[in-house]
């Protein structure tokens, strides 16, 4: 969500080369930390290759700890980096 609560969607072009490294929500790698940090809320997370969605993340937890759960694969993936991945209030 931006600023003021609308979606945000980009689409990256196709690469004509294989990436050195992983997708990263929160952060970046190879720059200095005060560049490559996100201080923000993610809903959800699509990512497609062609026309076939080959990850849908939504973010859930487990009693305390935060994770992105893939809907595709049914895997979550945690925080790998330092710090915590900070969870909301209960929806009630």
């Amino acid at each position: 969500m931006g600023d003021d609560n609308t979606s945000i969607e980009s689409t990256l072009s196709t690469l004509s080369f294989t990436p050195a490294y992983n997708i990263r929500l929160f952060g970046s790698a190879g720059v200095s930390s005060g560049f490559s940090s996100y201080a923000g809320k993610i809903y959800a997370v699509k990512i497609s290759q062609g026309s076939d969605i080959i990850m849908d993340l939504v973010p859930v937890r487990i009693g305390q700890v935060g994770y992105m759960y893939d809907k595709i694969s049914n895997q979550l993936f945690g925080n790998v980096g330092s710090g915590d991945f900070v969870l909301g209030p209960d929806k009630t």
